[in-house]
């Protein structure tokens, strides 16, 4: 009876290996699948138009209607090489695309950030001479309030120095305007110059 069992037992092993086996296989197929629908996503614009598939087939609206199932076909290594090698260039350009704007976002926040810094900065200066000036310095010591004239000096101050300041980067913004068109203008004399070099007379 213990030995009717062991080929059962044996038979059970193998079963257990073709499965994994088949699970094995079944996940490589599934990646290849899922790699080639990316691929032929991509690709779709272009074999719309007829250009031919990986394997140089053209892969016209017609094909499938005449050739029927004849047109199904597996891919043999060299065609999945090429997929895949195409896949992994753009993952790549993607990849590098997305880490430049990652950069340029982090850039962007630390610009943020700075200023941000800079302008609560500026705020807490702000109110600390508002408040030694105003609320302390412009107190009548007689009557205990704060004094009118003191307050629109302060305010007359604060807008005097706002409006040079701003005068101040429009005059800087103006100075960066022309001397970006005056490159400009020696970028393209130059250019036109080494056009004119390879003209043969």
């Amino acid at each position: 009876f213990v030995g009717a069992l062991s080929p059962l037992a044996m038979e059970l092993e193998q079963l257990a290996a073709q499965v994994e086996e088949l699970q094995r296989r079944n996940e490589e197929l599934g990646m290849e699948n899922e790699m080639l629908q990316d691929f032929l996503e991509r690709q779709r614009d272009k074999w719309d138009e007829g250009i031919s598939t990986p394997g140089g087939a053209p892969m016209g609206k017609n094909v499938g209607k005449k050739a029927g199932r004849a047109a199904e076909k597996t891919l043999d290594r060299d065609e999945k090489h090429r997929i895949a090698c195409q896949e992994v260039e753009t993952l790549t350009k993607d990849i590098q695309n997305t880490k430049k704007t990652a950069e340029q976002n982090l850039d962007l926040l630390k610009a943020l950030m700075e200023e941000t810094e800079i302008r609560q900065a500026e705020v807490k200066r702000a109110a600390y001479e508002f408040r030694r000036d105003i609320v302390v310095g412009a107190e009548n010591p007689r009557t205990g309030k704060t004094m009118a004239e003191k307050v629109l000096k302060y305010l007359e101050d604060e807008l005097t120095t706002k409006d040079v300041y701003v005068r101040k980067m429009l005059a800087k913004n103006q100075t960066y305007k022309t001397q970006i068109n005056k490159a400009q203008r020696q970028l393209k004399s130059k250019q036109d110059h080494d056009d004119l070099q390879y003209i043969d007379f």
